[in-house]
């Protein structure tokens, strides 16, 4: 981090924060003694303080009794401003006593939890009396660490102070209140040093591999920048005050493009049961489960944007788990005292933040090249949107890696605006939310060959049909391990499949429809039945043929493989030279002549394959559409690259056409197409060559020539 970007303005507003804290305590006391019950202690960021009987930790408020009697809360409301929680069952107060509410969210299970959640980053509550309008207690708290708690010291009081350890249900110990909590320190480069800043009258403390800092870490001094990889957490202390979040600098070698920095203890890193990376037969590595998370912290530069976050780290994947090169799976959990959700640029907001490696041979310009496809296309299957970047470990580079969502509920309920869905995964389909019922029957209604519409009201069939589409033409030889479909839980959702991991290709040579079709069991794309049903074959066939002749083309797939290589090259050369020897793969040169020897063979041979399976002959159709400047050619509803495109097509398999006109300019007509208006039918077996003619407009001041 460059002081030019932060500098001493940001230290500087940290210690306006620390102030402003102590603003705070002094404007919470309310002297409301008189009043029957208070806001006496709350904790919006609870780690381990506080345990349900399920084993939660919700944030929580704690009431406290100020009279000798005791108090029925049903009639009272608390608010949080924008949203309010009525206490309609009686919930008793002890005289002199205390209550514990959970805020977690879930009113369902009792009297005593509230729907209401605590920010994290601070907020208002108020106490409202059963009138209405009487506001009994009203308190603001700021931004807290976790499992700190603020309250009255001592219990009923009209001063407030931070406790760690807190006390939810109990009295405020005195001896354990301090008065603010110090904010995180600065780091930044300065010259040839690096150097911290603290608010007056607090030290900071550091360590340099990666582990937490600890009141007995050492105490911080300006260092020389070295050109060796370095990882700096720091966190400040001072008497009668909370330490705040720990700061992370990373200083490694400068990149252009986004980066990611994690701090990790190295025993979770390298140890022999707890490690990630370690090697032995009991790492960490091979786990799953809870148990396999170590914590660390977190920080995501994009360029524009710096964010760090204390979060959850694991082993991610199955058959790529082993490899030297490994991939992660970041969670920013309250557990982990992570303070918010990551921003991940273009991508949305998450708790959870897959780190792809790519370690497995062309893995990544195969994966990031159909991402484009599928953009390219409409859209019609869902695919992950990942972000090209540099990861570095303590300091360390790991190479280029893509970091993205998770394939969960709450990515696609984000990207489809539901608010809950139905998730199954795997070739089983085994239920990650909801139950088989509604999967099972349009499973069978698939599988049956009934009728289209009836099929509709289950599965989205252009959303299937694309899935088959990319599949063959990939040739994914793991294909039916990479399965998972969603539906919307409400409004009578439809079954749609994401296409995930997109590595593992077969040569363009290979029939890889004999090979989807000859499978025993039924199997996604589920190949076999849509061709054999007699609506959904010509659809699944047309809607191949028109990805093929446009953004599968080689006219247009050649380019986009071109585009991906001079972006991302530079990066995946680096990455092939810090691995080599560590990772059994083909280089990036390789890479590319693999990708695009794919473009330029697939589409015809998979014609050929389809037309061999379907016994039916081919005619090469020629395709010539103008400028961009004139008009555009769709296919099935995708455009057609300016030029010649040839491709042998299935005869008996209609396709639809449609000719727009730019600005300026008229359809003319076809040339080839037995069609008078700008939309048309055509049929490969009696048609060889295809052209949209267009005219400037009258009145244009151009000259009427002809496209």
């Amino acid at each position: 981090m460059k002081c030019e970007i932060r500098g001493r303005k940001l230290a500087t507003s940290n210690m306006s924060i620390f102030h402003h804290a102590i603003f705070l305590l002094a404007l919470r006391g309310i002297p409301a003694v008189a009043q029957p019950v208070l806001i006496n202690e709350l904790q919006p960021a609870c780690q381990r303080s506080f345990t349900d009987t399920d084993g939660n930790h919700p944030d929580w408020v704690e009431l406290y009794g100020t009279t000798g009697r005791t108090l029925d809360l049903a009639g009272y409301t608390l608010s949080t401003g924008a949203y309010s929680h009525p206490i309609t069952a009686s919930l008793l107060l002890p005289a002199h006593g205390h209550l514990l509410l959970r805020f977690d969210g879930r009113p369902e299970r009792g009297p005593d939890h509230i729907g209401l959640k605590l920010s994290r980053e601070g907020g208002t509550l108020m106490l409202i009396a059963p009138d209405g309008s009487t506001v009994i207690d009203v308190f603001s708290w700021p931004a807290l660490p976790p499992d700190v708690s603020i309250g009255r010291s001592p219990d009923g009081a009209p001063t407030w102070s931070f406790f760690e350890p807190a006390s939810p249900g109990s009295a405020n110990r005195a001896d354990g209140a301090v008065r603010s909590v110090l904010p995180a320190p600065e780091l930044c480069v300065e010259g040839d040093r690096i150097v911290a800043w603290a608010v007056p009258d607090a030290i900071i403390r550091y360590t340099m591999d990666g582990s937490a800092v600890v009141p007995t870490s050492p105490v911080w001094k300006d260092m020389p920048a070295t050109p060796a990889p370095m990882v700096f957490r720091a966190r400040a202390y001072a008497s009668n005050a909370l330490p705040g979040a720990e700061a992370l600098l990373t200083w490694a070698p400068q990149h252009s493009g986004p980066w990611i920095g994690l701090a990790v203890d190295p025993q979770d890193l390298w140890g022999a049961e707890r490690g990630l990376i370690g090697d032995s037969a009991h790492a960490n590595y091979a786990r799953s489960g809870e148990e396999r998370l170590v914590p660390v912290l977190f920080e995501l530069d994009s360029g524009e944007q710096r964010q760090v976050r204390s979060a959850g780290l694991g082993i991610a994947g199955s058959g790529t788990r082993g490899l030297a090169k490994r991939s992660f799976k970041l969670f920013a959990r309250d557990r982990f005292g992570s303070e918010g959700p990551i921003a991940l640029p273009g991508s949305g907001v998450w708790d959870e933040l897959f780190l792809r490696a790519d370690a497995s041979p062309n893995a990544f310009l195969r994966n990031v090249f159909m991402e484009r496809v599928v953009v390219r296309a409409g859209d019609r299957v869902d695919v992950q949107e990942s972000l090209p970047v540099a990861l570095f470990l303590n300091g360390a580079d790991q190479g280029l890696y893509r970091a993205m969502p998770p394939k969960n509920g709450a990515w696609l309920g984000a990207r489809h605006g539901v608010e809950a869905v139905e998730l199954a995964n795997g070739p089983g389909g085994v239920m990650l939310r909801g139950d088989r019922d509604h999967l099972d029957l349009g499973l069978k209604a698939l599988l049956g060959g009934v009728p289209m519409d009836s099929l509709a009201r289950l599965i989205d069939l252009d959303n299937l049909i694309e899935l088959a589409c990319l599949d063959l033409y990939m040739g994914r030889a793991d294909h039916d391990l990479n399965v998972r479909c969603w539906r919307p839980r409400a409004g009578g959702g439809v079954w749609r499949w994401i296409l995930f991991d997109m590595d593992l290709w077969a040569p363009p040579e290979e029939n890889s429809l004999e090979r989807m079709c000859s499978a025993t069991t039924p199997e996604a794309p589920y190949l076999p039945q849509l061709l054999a049903h007699p609506e959904l074959n010509p659809r699944l066939i047309a809607r191949l043929e028109a990805l093929l002749l446009t953004v599968l083309h080689p006219s247009q797939a050649l380019p986009l493989a071109d585009s991906l290589y001079r972006v991302h090259g530079p990066a995946l050369m680096a990455d092939d030279s810090l691995w080599q020897g560590r990772l059994q793969r083909p280089g990036t040169i390789e890479n590319r002549a693999d990708l695009n020897a794919h473009a330029t063979e697939r589409p015809e041979l998979l014609i050929r394959h389809l037309a061999e399976r379907e016994d039916r002959r081919t005619r090469e159709v020629s395709f010539e559409a103008p400028e961009a400047t004139a008009g555009t050619v769709l296919v099935e509803d995708l455009p057609l690259a300016p030029g010649t495109v040839r491709m042998p097509l299935l005869g008996g398999t209609p396709l639809r056409l449609k000719a727009v006109p730019a600005q300026g300019w008229t359809f003319v007509g076809w040339i080839g197409v037995d069609a008078d208006g700008p939309d048309a039918v055509f049929d490969p077996a009696h048609c060889s060559r295809v052209r949209a003619r267009f005219s400037r407009a009258a009145g244009s001041g151009q000259d009427g020539l002809q496209q």
